[in-house]
């Protein structure tokens, strides 16, 4: 362990020196989540982290000074376990990640130079309940494959007072920097005007504060990826442009067998490149389960992560609406990819070939969002445009107003 990042030390979670490619802020948590718990290590825990990083990494802080820490605030170390041993009444932690939520003075120093990370000043720190100005990877022990729980420990800091901070890190050897540009961090990093040349940096001051399923905007810039609902027929005709292009042109797909009865009893995410419409995803909802489907990505955009975002949308607007299980029909080709959302086949799953391609079943397993919409919930919420339950709709805005018509005098 070291609680100082310049000897931070990312352990791989493959043999061999392998690494796989995946965008950090694309990674899904639905299939890890099964796997590891995250949590809050207690006082005691502490010293025993201290101890574990001792051993694995060699370079350590005095427990009193990480104990400081996490008493100014908690969300700077969280302890990691494998799920199947977990108990949550006697807790043992298996590694963890530590971080510094920087406020602006803080992230100035470290521009600067004048940081000491190896014993930080405080009064540089925000605390629990206040915005950093940025988040810098502290310290890393994930021996033995626990480096795979990252995801959720990013979800932890991707909360609304966190999320649009900017994280920053440096490596203490090649195999820990050759992980950092696995997951997506870039090298050479500038704070206020300060180059850092061997500083990782990873950049979320443009994430959205909204759901995966609506995060488009007309003015966000020429390459940021943005997800939205269709609720116009302008917006279903981009789709149906979309799947065109890549179903008919591309793979030959005969009108009849592309446009097959389901596209207006069906909820559609489209996706942008900038303003441009570039891929888009069908989703059917039954009574226990949604089908995901008729995923399409124009030619010229599938070197971005639209793919990704718009499955993570799906997905996450399915758990909105408080189903518990997934199905798919992908192309058999696309298991693998599939499975990194956590798609698995299953016993009984079918072959199946329609439109001169062979697909395969699968099945996502979810956990029921906390605040899925159900009855009982404010009833305007209900009666909100599809996907922006979020967002305070017309008619709960009509609602104030005052009466056009008395009540006596409405029509049957």
């Amino acid at each position: 362990m070291t609680m100082h990042a310049r000897d931070a030390n990312f352990r791989q979670p493959k043999p061999g020196g392998q690494i796989c490619r995946h965008d950090i802020l694309d990674l899904d948590i639905a299939n890890l989540s099964k796997r590891f718990v995250i949590f809050t290590p207690s006082g005691e825990m502490i010293k025993e982290l201290v101890e574990l990083g001792r051993r694995e990494i060699g370079t350590v802080a005095p427990a009193e000074l990480v104990e400081r820490a996490v008493t100014h605030n908690p969300d700077n170390l969280w302890a990691v376990a494998r799920r199947s041993r977990f108990d949550a009444a006697k807790p043992k932690a298996e590694g963890f990640f530590a971080f510094l939520m920087l406020n602006a003075e803080g992230l100035r120093r470290v521009g600067d130079g004048t940081f000491n990370g190896a014993n930080p000043d405080f009064a540089l720190l925000s605390a629990q309940n206040e915005r950093p100005a940025g988040i810098y990877a502290w310290a890393v022990c994930a021996p033995r494959g626990m480096t795979a729980a990252l995801p959720l420990v990013m979800e932890k800091i991707s909360t609304p007072l966190y999320r649009k901070a900017n994280m920053y890190t440096n490596a203490a050897t090649e195999e820990g920097a050759r992980f950092f540009e696995a997951i997506g961090l870039k090298r050479g990093a500038v704070i206020h005007g300060h180059a850092h040349p061997k500083m990782f940096w990873l950049d979320r001051s443009g994430l959205s504060d909204e759901p995966a399923y609506d995060t488009y905007s007309v003015s966000q810039p020429e390459k940021r990826i943005g997800i939205s609902v269709v609720r116009t027929i302008d917006d279903l005709m981009r789709v149906f442009a979309i799947r065109s292009a890549v179903y008919m042109a591309e793979q030959h797909c005969p009108y009849e067998e592309e446009f097959d009865g389901n596209d207006f009893c069906a909820t559609h995410l489209l996706g942008y490149v900038g303003n441009e419409p570039a891929g888009c995803m069908r989703i059917r909802c039954f009574a226990d389960f949604a089908k995901v489907e008729r995923v399409a990505i124009r030619n010229e955009f599938r070197n971005t992560r639209l793919v990704q975002r718009l499955i993570r949308a799906s997905i996450a607007i399915c758990r909105a609406k408080g189903y518990r299980r997934l199905y798919g029909q992908p192309r058999s080709d696309l298991l693998r990819f599939y499975s990194r959302f956590g798609f698995r086949t299953f016993d009984g799953a079918k072959t199946l070939r329609f439109s001169d391609v062979d697909y395969a079943e699968v099945v996502l397993d979810l956990d029921r969002q906390a605040d899925a919409l159900q009855i009982g919930v404010d009833p305007y919420v209900l009666i909100r445009p599809e996907g922006h339950w979020h967002k305070r709709g017309i008619l709960e805005r009509s609602a104030e107003r005052k009466l056009k018509v008395a009540p006596d005098k409405l029509p049957l």
